[in-house]
């Protein structure tokens, strides 16, 4: 992790202080909240890595390890031309709705 990834962690966690708000993902109408302060403060370097490969190459794929407490999952994301595709296997997330989401 270089020093921007750091930065932008730091900023994440500092900007939003513990029980603010949330960011869902929606799955399977599955809505699972991720804590800005510790999920996605650590999940936004992939996050914005996923956007850039997305955007730089028309066809690709990439594997990605959340592994956070509450959204402890592997992504695997592939993409071509105007098609996007993300298939997950569940292995830990708040509201114990592991199962729906991996079946």
């Amino acid at each position: 992790m270089n020093l921007t990834e750091i930065t932008r962690i730091y900023m994440i966690e500092t900007i939003f202080p513990l029980w603010t708000e949330n960011l869902y993902i929606i799955c399977n109408n599955i809505h699972i909240p991720l804590s800005y302060k510790y999920d996605v403060s650590i999940m936004i370097i992939d996050i914005l890595d996923i956007i850039e490969k997305v955007k730089s190459k028309t066809v690709g794929d990439i594997k990605i390890r959340w592994s956070s407490d509450t959204f402890n999952c592997e992504w695997s994301i592939q993409w071509s031309n105007e098609e996007l595709k993300v298939s997950s296997e569940s292995e830990n997330v708040v509201g114990n709705v592991d199962k729906v989401l991996t079946d």
